[in-house]
């Protein structure tokens, strides 16, 4: 089915309830996001936030197109666990104070004006720069032989026609003193490195670390009513030539198929375009897009719940693909591979899938990746993607920060 012709849109005006400060990104705003105890951080087209604070209330803060609630979940939507615990398996708030931009040289602050280290609206001091995190500093936590046995279970059991797809995941940790506190020095970092990405970072509490990436993946978004969304698998660092085989192509056509089963029941029709190669950073990727109306009482946060964990991070059937995860990754992923996203008051938003990203806790660093087992997958391949994959964050933490930003 295709959607009816999608309206023209302009950019949404800043609200009544916001005041004008100095600066001209919102981002020089991320020290105080270093002071607050609870923060959520985002960059991605002419949006930039920087959100502290829990607020007393759930009245609106702001209006239409402006974020009025933040929030995430975790891969399985239950609590986490390992390096993970004190992270809850959904989490969704409606910040004190947002300092947000949607152009340059025009930053407004939203809600509660007495954020931590707030001086009148003008920026802090910046943030010292990140100090680079050598990228031979990690080490699998699942070695190739663990992740070998694995990946035969999961051919085994696509053989035998428990499922045609099973999403499987490998972490590799670096040891950094005091790294925890360092997240909102990596932020611009990893934002300069992935500028098509969408930039991400959490912190839930004073002892959670930080939750941070650049994910070449959204979820869902939704402007006044109009919803879009994208299946994005398979998986190339060889060029685009890489995407055109049967594995590769059967990858993205699980997914398209989850995100049409997800949505019809709550949309009011898709257009799919697609596929084409599209490039994150060094990796190719097949990419569908959908667009359509959602049906109305459908917000970012339960379009996002309808569609996680999709075929691409998870496997297909859903079903018979989480429980053989459960049963063999040795491990909780947490956060990595859900949601991360916003909404503003009347459902509309942004939000995004989990990938390319790190946790920074205590004196760790924990970074993840994934690979699609499917029948024919070949483990040592495999092996080679996730590592392709977990270059992309390793390279930032490689990097120096700037000074200023």
């Amino acid at each position: 089915m295709t959607s009816p012709a999608q309206p023209q849109r302009s950019p949404p005006q800043p609200p009544a309830n916001a005041a004008r400060v100095e600066g001209v990104d919102a981002w020089e705003y991320l020290p105080l996001a270093a002071e607050a105890e609870v923060a959520f951080v985002w960059a991605h087209g002419d949006l930039t936030l920087v959100a502290l604070g829990i607020a007393d209330d759930d009245a609106a803060l702001a209006g239409a197109g402006w974020p009025a609630r933040v929030g995430g979940r975790s891969f399985d939507g239950g609590p986490g666990e390992g390096e993970w615990a004190g992270w809850p398996g959904a989490w969704r708030i409606r910040p004190r104070t947002i300092y947000a931009a949607r152009r340059p040289g025009e930053v407004w602050r939203l809600g509660d004006p007495f954020a931590p280290g707030d001086r009148g609206g003008r920026p802090p001091a910046p943030l010292a720069p990140w100090a680079p995190l050598a990228a031979d500093a990690f080490a699998p936590l699942e070695g190739l032989d663990q992740w070998i046995a694995a990946t035969r279970r999961a051919s085994a059991a696509i053989a035998d026609g428990a499922a045609e797809k099973i999403v499987l995941a490998r972490r590799e940790v670096a040891r950094c003193p005091g790294v925890g506190a360092r997240g909102p020095a990596l932020l611009p970092v990893l934002r300069d490195s992935n500028p098509e990405a969408v930039t991400f970072g959490i912190k839930l509490g004073a002892d959670t670390g930080w939750f941070v990436g650049a994910t070449p993946e959204t979820l869902v978004a939704q402007e006044e009513g109009w919803l879009s969304t994208e299946a994005l698998a398979g998986t190339s660092a060889e060029g685009p030539e890489g995407l055109d085989n049967p594995k590769e192509r059967a990858e993205q056509a699980w997914v398209v198929r989850g995100i049409e089963e997800a949505l019809r029941p709550v949309s009011l029709g898709l257009e799919r375009l697609g596929p084409v190669a599209k490039r994150a950073g060094h990796l190719y990727h097949w990419q569908t897009r959908f667009r359509g109306r959602a049906a109305p009482g459908h917000g970012i946060f339960d379009l996002a719940d309808r569609l996680q964990p999709t075929p691409a991070v998870g496997g297909t059937p859903r079903a018979a693909a989480l429980r053989f995860i459960a049963e063999n990754e040795p491990h909780g992923r947490g956060w990595y591979a859900g949601a991360v996203g916003w909404e503003d008051r009347a459902g509309d938003g942004h939000a995004v899938v989990a990938l390319r990203s790190a946790l920074l806790r205590g004196d760790q660093v924990h970074v993840y990746a994934g690979a699609g087992i499917v029948d024919g997958s070949e483990p040592e391949r495999e092996w080679a993607e996730t590592a392709a994959k977990l270059e992309i964050c390793k390279r930032a933490l490689a990097r120096a920060g700037r000074p200023g930003r």
